[in-house]
């Protein structure tokens, strides 16, 4: 900030671009855009766009000299600037009386030139390279606050008015316009000139916040969550009983027909996860100037991260280790295909409505042929697939019949779960109906150890430090004949 190092006896006479009397002034009928960056009180040129913008550089005289009005932003740090945005509307005076700043000393009568590099302003003679049609009223040494008027584009006096037009304007004209006033030496300004306010000032914080959003985390809408064990556990098992016998004609003697039972053991390992978060004291009290709770958010992107990963463990499991997922469990019976469509092709993009259904049809013929009948149109039915192949079910007939509208007509209770992780699988997207409940037993589960486990929250020097974990079990299938795949309806 530039400190006062002198005391003057009087006020500086203006400031770069302001008016240096009250006389009248002639401006450009338009307000222009500033075709790139500017500055007050420099001269400037027609622009591309020679009806809307105004730039440095051009050929013939400049338009005239750009007035200051303190109402552009000023977006750096500093006491005071004179620059104009680019792309922001701007006052160009084309006669009148003005202050500017001289690169050269300067004498009253000498002719004003402008650089077309920058609109800066010289002194010299009529006729110069540059001349702008202005002159120099005040003297005044390089750097000072020049007064400039367009003595070619003054208006005529009242005199030649009444001689040449016959205008009258009675014998007070003279006051209409005010006389110039003089001064021994012009005094130099002692701050930065300026036309700008900081942009601060100009900005309003919107209590709206817009958050990052991620795929919708659709596992658990599949099947229930499931709590298998504590946090010390390593492995869950269950047990998968088969009845067997047979039976035979009876006779009082006989000992044939036996019936017994059978017992597998299936398990599945425990994963445990993990993540931390920190914050440091100075960043909590700047932010909370900010209104932003930064503990807070950094506690939910730990729990939003955790709930991400324990989804994608529901359904594709944990790389390495013996758990895995609903739509990767090596269990689950092979995909099939779908049936060729009239055009020869197998995606649902280039098929009919007939077409898709029949396909879906297909999909739950496999659930019955692998049930032997136990599961009926009318159970508990889940079909998932990703957001691209959910929109092929609204395809209509000629008769604004939809796929998802022949579906409800055929199915007694069929729910349809957009879940992305379809699109992920080989050979393109896959569709996969599943049966919830057969026999009263669900067909599957998604275990869990812990669903979030929040550690100590730790002091250190100057900061907080907290860990985060969870554990998983993955999705479980329990009943795999209630599962069918279709792969391949898109490329």
């Amino acid at each position: 900030m530039p400190l006062q190092k002198q005391v003057e006896m009087y006020l500086a006479p203006g400031v770069p671009g302001s008016k240096a009397d009250m006389n009248v002034h002639d401006y450009h009928p338009n307000t222009l855009q500033a075709e790139t960056d500017l500055v007050a009180g420099t001269f400037v040129w027609r622009g591309t766009d020679p009806a809307t913008q105004a730039k440095y550089g051009g050929t013939g005289s400049p338009l005239g000299l750009i007035e200051r009005n303190i109402v552009y932003p000023n977006y750096q740090l500093e006491d005071g600037s004179m620059v104009i945005p680019e792309g922001y509307g701007i006052q160009v005076v084309t006669r009148g009386a003005m202050w500017a700043i001289t690169t050269t000393a300067a004498t009253v009568g000498q002719s004003v030139i402008a650089a077309t590099a920058d609109g800066t302003i010289s002194t010299g003679a009529a006729g110069d390279a540059g001349d702008t049609g202005w002159i120099v009223e005040t003297a005044g040494e390089v750097g000072d606050v020049e007064e400039l008027i367009s003595m070619s584009k003054k208006y005529p006096s009242f005199e030649t008015l009444q001689r040449e037009k016959g205008f009258n304007f009675g014998p007070g004209r003279h006051a209409w316009i005010g006389d110039t006033v003089a001064m021994d030496a012009a005094i130099r300004m002692q701050t930065a000139p300026n036309t700008t306010v900081p942009i601060e000032l100009y900005t309003v914080v919107d209590p709206i916040v817009v958050e990052i959003l991620t795929a919708p985390l659709a596992a658990t809408e599949i099947f229930q969550e499931t709590k298998k064990t504590d946090w010390a556990m390593e492995q869950a098992i269950w047990r998968v009983t088969e009845l067997i016998g047979r039976t035979q004609e009876y006779t009082d003697f006989a000992n044939n027909g036996v019936s017994d039972v059978n017992y597998n053991w299936k398990r599945r390992e425990h994963y445990r996860f993990e993540t931390v978060i920190e914050y440091g004291d100075l960043e909590t009290e700047m932010t909370s100037v900010a209104k932003v709770n930064l503990a807070g958010d950094k506690q939910r992107a730990a729990a939003q991260a955790i709930a991400i990963d324990a989804n994608k463990f529901y359904l594709l499991g944990v790389q390495g280790r013996e758990i895995y997922g609903l739509l990767n469990d090596p269990n689950l019976p092979a995909a099939i295909t779908p049936i060729a469509g009239a055009g020869g092709g197998l995606t649902w993009d280039g098929k009919t409505t007939t077409e898709i259904y029949n396909d879906i049809l297909l999909l739950f013929a496999q659930l019955a042929k692998q049930s032997n009948g136990r599961i009926t149109r009318n159970d508990s039915l889940k079909m998932l697939l990703s957001p691209e192949m959910e929109v092929m079910l609204g395809k209509a007939t000629d008769f604004n019949k939809s796929v998802l509208e022949m579906l409800n007509t055929y199915f007694g209770n069929l729910t349809i779960v957009t879940l992305p992780e379809m699109r992920s699988l080989t050979a393109g997207d896959s569709v996969m109906l599943v049966c919830t409940t057969v026999a009263g037993t669900p067909t599957g589960d998604l275990g869990f150890s812990e669903k979030i486990r929040a550690g100590r929250i730790v002091p250190l020097l100057s900061s907080m430090r907290q860990k985060w974990s969870s554990g998983t079990y993955g999705g479980t299938i329990l009943q795999s004949f209630a599962f069918s795949t279709m792969s391949g309806v898109s490329a």
